[in-house]
């Protein structure tokens, strides 16, 4: 037997990681938790009460809160354990035991009980009626910059508008509204508006509202007879008004009415208005035609879902903020596997990471696997070969029923031959049961045509993106 082997450097650094990442892994778990919450989670009160519970233990069998005092323990305990516990599994991919326990040396900055409620935020108008110091407000996610948006075909066109906006505020492209579907990066673009123009100018007052909020403080203004004070906030003291979520106003005709004319007040002393919304001005229903054509009168620019290349950027982004360094085939693995939305990719991420750090181990793409099983069994659920050639179908701008019929012009035979592969790659059917779900054909029909667009995808980039553009339809 030889003599034993010698450590090397490399074997010492290993294991220097492997006890970081152990010394870490409360707090990289708990931080994880507290942005899953805070992003998904429309709680203000819990949000103002996360940074006074600490993670005090994690293993196998349980997972232990603490907190400073039993009123403290018991609020959380009955009112949010759920959503705790939803978090905290779908993070760590296990089914958790979760105990709240009191530490009195735990020390608080105030008492939990006067914190039951937001904090208030600055006044905005002194009491002499005097305009207020210039502030950026409203609930802002300090990350939701232009420096850490992550740019790409679906995105780019938009970025550069709100980076224009922000750099001539009510100069360029007033209104700016940004329709875009969930999880997209809307509202971090709307955040990054705010965050730039504050910098630059730390006299201008901005205000970042979700149109929820904007009903909800219109409502209680009506109900306490200070409608002077609503209108003075946000048409005489805000320079920029940045509102999240527009859709949400639709049908609430005396909000609406308010905004509106809050809305043409800014925007006729050239104040920059920023909108964003799930869809475009025309396509929300409930909006009256002068509103609908007021919202487009300035630019309107929409968020395709990424393609595979920014989703991969976006995780190597997130990763290089975590301190983590992700092998290109680990994120080229999470990237392919959710496709939907930035929300979710960077929700994909949080979970690998976290999966790692509770096993221990670095990230690897089995690991990965693993860790994202539940989100790789719901997507295959899903795709049917019956969705796949719906996608095709639609993408082509042809007939299902041509992907199944027997004519061998180019217009059917390429959609044809993409349909059935893109069945072979995400179903695993064989060559004979993919032949009778196209039309009855032969197996050796079927070999060819796989073989063909295997071969057109290797010389035809613009035949890759179809493919890419293809699969996104059908898997969320």
């Amino acid at each position: 037997m030889g003599p034993p082997r010698q450590r090397d450097a490399s074997d010492e650094s290993q294991q220097e990681r492997y006890q970081s990442m152990s010394e870490r892994r409360e707090d990289q778990i708990w931080q994880m938790v507290v942005t899953s919450i805070q992003e998904h989670e429309k709680s203000q009160q819990l949000n103002v009460w996360l940074g006074r519970i600490r993670l005090a233990e994690i293993g196998d069998s349980k997972i232990v809160l603490e907190v400073a005092n039993q009123f403290f323990r018991d609020h959380l305990d009955n009112h949010y354990y759920d959503i705790f516990y939803k978090h905290f599994k779908e993070i760590l991919n296990l089914t958790p035991h979760l105990i709240f326990r009191v530490n009195p040396e735990l020390k608080l900055p105030v008492e939990p009980e006067a914190e039951l409620l937001p904090p208030p935020e600055p006044p905005q108008v002194a009491k002499s009626g005097k305009r207020a110091t210039g502030v950026l407000l409203g609930a802002v996610n300090p990350r939701h910059t232009f420096e850490n948006f992550v740019e790409g075909k679906s995105n780019q066109f938009a970025y550069n508008a709100c980076r224009a906006c922000a750099e001539k505020p009510g100069e360029r492209y007033n209104p700016l509204f940004i329709a875009a579907g969930s999880g997209l990066g809307k509202t971090h673009l709307l955040t990054a508006i705010g965050h730039f123009i504050h910098e630059q100018d730390t006299s201008a007052t901005i205000s970042v509202v979700t149109a929820e909020k904007f009903t909800n403080e219109f409502i209680a203004q009506v109900r306490t007879h200070n409608m002077e004070e609503f209108r003075r906030k946000y048409r005489e003291q805000c320079d920029v008004l940045l509102v999240d979520d527009i859709q949400f106003l639709a049908g609430k005709t005396g909000t609406l009415e308010e905004f509106f004319h809050t809305f043409n007040s800014l925007t006729a002393a050239s104040k920059l208005v920023v909108l964003t919304s799930d869809k475009p001005p025309a396509e929300i229903g409930a909006f009256e035609e002068r509103i609908r054509t007021r919202f487009a009168h300035g630019l309107i620019v929409d968020i395709s879902p990424p393609e595979l290349e920014t989703r991969i950027a976006i995780l190597e982004n997130m990763a290089q903020r975590e301190g983590v360094h992700l092998d290109s085939k680990v994120s080229t693995f999470i990237a392919s596997c959710v496709r939907s939305n930035v929300r979710e990719l960077e929700g994909a991420l949080t979970r690998v990471l976290a999966y790692a750090s509770f096993h221990g181990v670095e990230v690897s793409e089995d690991l990965a696997r693993k860790a994202l099983q539940s989100i790789l069994r719901e997507a295959e659920e899903k795709v049917t070969v019956e969705k796949i050639q719906d996608c095709v179908a639609r993408y082509f701008g042809i007939k299902v029923a041509d992907l199944c019929s027997q004519c061998r012009k180019r217009k059917y035979t390429e959609p044809r031959r993409m349909a059935m592969l893109l069945c072979r790659k995400h179903l695993g059917l064989s060559y004979p049961e993919l032949g009778a779900k196209f039309g009855g054909k032969d197996h050796s029909t079927v070999i060819h045509a796989c073989d063909k667009a295997l071969e057109d995808l290797e010389q035809d980039e613009d035949l890759r993106n179809a493919l890419l553009a293809i699969e996104r339809e059908f898997i969320p």
